[in-house]
């Protein structure tokens, strides 16, 4: 018997990092890119080990679940399905403490809907799949669902718990 051990996750998390950071789309009339449209923010692979140090906006794309996928009827074509998860903290818009809360929950609701605009938009067209060590695109990562929610602060006093932000993802590959 011969096990064949599937090594696209790594694959999966290197592509949706780089589409994060290229991605190019319309706001008010104006192309621009996440990063462009967002000031002052970082995206990250990996959920932050220190929220305490985190000192700007951040999203992090951290890898979740894999489940089985299914056999589709007609088709026969098997799919993995991994969960993903991208987590988003939002700190420091602002000095004036009063309004500071008001620009955060602001910053976060308007990078939340982006964010699954975006990915929304995605599964109509796949994310390219690119090779972790060579960047070159080997396939495509197709989004099958997309979630997102606001997630409570646990611990107020750490400014990056405060508005934080959850956009849950599965995607698959054939």
């Amino acid at each position: 018997m011969t096990i064949t051990v599937n090594r696209r996750l790594p694959g999966i998390i290197v592509s949706i990092d780089r589409w994060l950071k290229t991605v190019v789309y319309d706001v008010d009339g104006v192309q621009m890119t996440l990063q462009q449209r967002f000031s002052n923010l970082q995206i990250a692979v990996g959920y932050p080990d220190d929220l305490t140090k985190l000192e700007r906006p951040t999203i992090a794309l951290a890898p979740g679940r894999m489940v089985q996928g299914d056999d589709f009827f007609g088709q026969g074509v098997f799919e993995d399905v991994y969960g993903l998860e991208l987590y988003g903290f939002v700190l420091d818009q602002g000095t004036d403490a009063k309004n500071a809360e008001a620009r955060n929950r602001a910053y976060r609701d308007a990078l939340l809907n982006d964010l699954l605009q975006l990915f929304r938009a995605a599964q109509d067209e796949a994310i390219p799949l690119l090779d972790p060590a060579s960047k070159a695109e080997v396939g495509a990562v197709d989004l099958v669902a997309v979630r997102g929610h606001l997630i409570p602060s646990n611990a107020p006093e750490i400014a990056a718990d405060r508005h934080k932000f959850l956009v849950e993802l599965e995607v698959g590959f054939a």
